[in-house]
């Protein structure tokens, strides 16, 4: 590989490292929220890597598990941490910054918009920004020669489940730790590509559901959409109008007909 190649590592990122300080220094969360960052990062130290937080021990590891695969160096490595639009979420994201950067990495922290603790909000606008913004820097990297490392561990759960699936789709390479598990899984590459005559036959119609068309405008221009496309979509209600358009998975996948 070559020495200007770099590794782009993507996380996810939970409350792991807040609710694992909140018992080792035996304070309520709110307290811990409050306290100083360099005594945090410090107590990441004294804690251990490992038992710090699902996102220390699963980056640690990856990162060593990849310098010995690959013999790179660490000023290779590009960590981004993605958190969720709540305190708990940017409290523990800067922490880690601050640890990995002393550790001699370079970090990209990135506010994941609508990701927060609100169920409506999270699906209609957390998880779609979620995969806009992960296809969004695997297309970058992919374009300057880097290659992506997903890190699958940290997060809500359903978070896990997207950014596995995207990166089964671009071929990246995905890791996950269970907080029972000592090791790394690396999930295997598997040969999964999207049908390219569905995208190019229903481009127009993907189009204006991606930006959202009222119901009737929609059943006037196009008929009755096939089942398939249905399992896309979903209904908005807005000024007592009814919108069609695409819910997560179909965002997805519209994003993803892009790179044909």
């Amino acid at each position: 590989m070559m020495s200007s190649q770099k590794i782009i590592i993507l996380t996810t990122v939970g409350k792991s490292l807040l609710v694992n300080f909140s018992r080792q220094l035996e304070k309520p969360e709110v307290d811990v929220l409050k306290a100083s960052h360099e005594e945090l990062v410090n107590l990441i130290a004294e804690m251990g890597y490992d038992r710090a937080s699902a996102e220390t021990n699963s980056i640690v590891k990856i990162l060593d598990l990849i310098k010995k695969e690959r013999k790179v160096e660490d000023d290779q490595f590009v960590l981004y941490f993605l958190h969720s639009e709540t305190k708990e979420g940017s409290f523990c994201s800067s922490i880690l910054e601050e640890y990995f950067k002393s550790k001699g990495y370079l970090v990209v922290d990135r506010e994941i918009k609508g990701l927060k603790y609100d169920s409506k909000e999270f699906e209609s606008i957390g998880l779609k920004s979620l995969i806009e913004e992960v296809i969004g820097i695997i297309r970058v990297s992919k374009r300057d020669g880097d290659d992506v490392v997903i890190n699958a561990t940290a997060g809500f759960k359903v978070e896990s489940a997207y950014l596995t699936l995207i990166g089964t789709l671009f071929q990246c390479e995905i890791f996950y730790i269970h907080e029972l598990f000592r090791e790394l899984i690396r999930i295997p590459k598997l040969p999964i590509t999207l049908n390219k005559e569905f995208f190019e036959k229903n481009k127009a119609i993907l189009s204006d559901l991606k930006l959202g068309i009222d119901r009737m405008e929609l059943n006037k221009k196009y008929g009755e959409l096939p089942q398939d496309l249905v399992l896309l979509t979903e209904v908005i209600e807005e000024d007592n109008r009814e919108i069609v358009t695409l819910n997560v998975a179909g965002r997805l996948l519209a994003l993803l007909s892009e790179e044909f």
